[in-house]
């Protein structure tokens, strides 16, 4: 566990360098309440130690550091669409990746471990996979809050 800035409720840089064990793979950075975590000290921390960045953005969806937009700044972003939050689909997330080697095994951890539209007969499942995906009713209703989005933020 590491600690927060008590102003802000976003992790304090400080506490990842001071906890850090040759067993951290990564940095999973929520920006909480619309308050955007210290990127700039996360990500220094991240390449020193050559650490991946995932931003949790499901609290501070349309939120910015500068000009560039939470989930911009990680190697992996996830936002969460469940029934609180700023967009709601009822259930589902968003997940996205800064690097296309990724998109692959997402696609098949998020279906059952298998390989979407391959013939039966041709998929092997290798690795664990899971039921990650959305109806097309919650994309539609996530699409349609978005357009206005912007003015309601």
């Amino acid at each position: 566990m590491l600690d927060i800035d008590p102003a802000t409720g976003n992790l304090d840089p400080e506490s990842i360098e001071n906890n850090l064990s040759k067993k951290t793979k990564c940095i999973l950075v929520v920006h909480y309440a619309g308050y955007t975590a210290k990127m700039d000290a996360i990500l220094e921390i991240a390449k020193k130690y050559k650490l991946f960045v995932i931003e949790d953005c499901a609290h501070a969806l349309g939120a910015k550091i500068g000009n560039k937009s939470v989930g911009s700044f990680g190697d992996f972003a996830i936002f969460s669409f469940q029934a609180i939050k700023h967009i709601t689909t009822i259930d589902g997330s968003m997940l996205i990746l800064k690097n296309k080697k990724y998109a692959q095994r997402a696609k098949k951890i998020r279906w059952f471990g298998l390989v979407k539209g391959k013939p039966r007969d041709q998929n092997r499942i290798k690795e664990l996979g899971f039921k990650y995906n959305m109806t097309n009713i919650s994309a539609v209703m996530g699409l349609e809050q978005l357009k206005t989005f912007p003015s309601q933020n």
